[in-house]
């Protein structure tokens, strides 16, 4: 396997439906971008990256720009801390190299598993309990 150089965006999140409170922020992995090139292709392109992404969930009036500070926090990694007016955002950027790629293999389902249905339907019925049974061995 040749080496292969991706830039990796991570942006911070809060997930309001699964956190208990108090609130607590988290990594999401938000875009992986393959870089033509070697380490330094990577590092540029990373760079470029962090000095003007700007996330979809940060809200900038028209004719904005944000305050952006850019850290380097190791070789090939940046953290960027966006602020416009009251709001506030960071997340890292990051050149990598990819080193391992491993294809997933489906094991087989029991038998009692219910049939898989990309129907609304069938999967209300599997929520339900509806298509759920065991069968019987006699």
């Amino acid at each position: 396997m040749t080496a292969s150089w991706y830039v990796l965006l991570e942006e911070g999140h809060v997930d309001y439906e699964h956190a208990a409170w108090p609130y607590t922020r988290q990594w999401e992995l938000r875009r992986t971008e393959h870089v033509e090139g070697d380490q330094e292709d990577a590092e540029a392109a990373g760079l470029q990256l962090a000095k003007t992404h700007i996330p979809e969930t940060f809200y900038v009036h028209p004719g904005d720009r944000p305050h952006r500070s850019v850290f380097s926090t190791q070789s090939g990694t940046w953290l960027v801390k966006l602020r416009s007016r009251q709001s506030e955002v960071h997340f890292r950027v990051t050149a990598s190299r990819l080193v391992h790629v491993e294809e997933e293999v489906a094991a087989a389902l029991p038998e009692w598993f219910p049939e898989y249905s990309h129907s609304t339907w069938s999967h209300l019925k599997f929520l339900l309990g509806g298509s759920f049974t065991r069968k019987s061995k006699a």
